[in-house]
């Protein structure tokens, strides 16, 4: 229904960054990866914003292309204090991506701020599995 209603805001204004944001995250929220990374790139093409540009980062990490999503959160946060929440998606993407070792910290911090959280849960596992298996 949330779909709909933006679909009728940016009808009236396509060329608003901030909705195109809302949109792009409203698609996440639905599993649309591929929508949401266009509505977030179309609202970059006309604001800079380092919140987009880590939300950009999850949803291309999440629609498939994780080491380039871990780019994009990267160069963001970078820029930007993350949240705890933020933190937890971007040790997320960095399991994905094949960096457990890098993961740990994000998710533990991530699990701080909601440990009900199941992905992060067992993320962390598979993570701190795998760091415990090197060393």
């Amino acid at each position: 229904e949330a779909r709909g209603f933006f679909d009728e805001v940016l009808a009236l204004r396509p060329d608003d960054p901030v909705f195109l944001a809302n949109y792009g995250l409203c698609l996440e929220m639905l599993d649309d990866h591929a929508g949401a990374v266009e509505a977030y790139r179309s609202s970059l093409d006309l604001q800079e914003d380092a919140q987009v540009l880590f939300q950009l980062g999850r949803a291309t990490c999440l629609g498939g292309d994780a080491e380039r999503g871990v780019q994009m959160m990267w160069q963001s946060s970078s820029v930007v204090m993350i949240t705890a929440r933020e933190a937890g998606d971007l040790g997320l993407c960095l399991e994905l991506s094949g960096r457990p070792d890098q993961a740990v910290p994000y998710l533990e911090q991530g699990l701080r701020a909601n440990p009900d959280n199941l992905d992060l849960v067992h993320s962390l596992e598979r993570a701190s599995a795998w760091t415990v298996t090197v060393e």
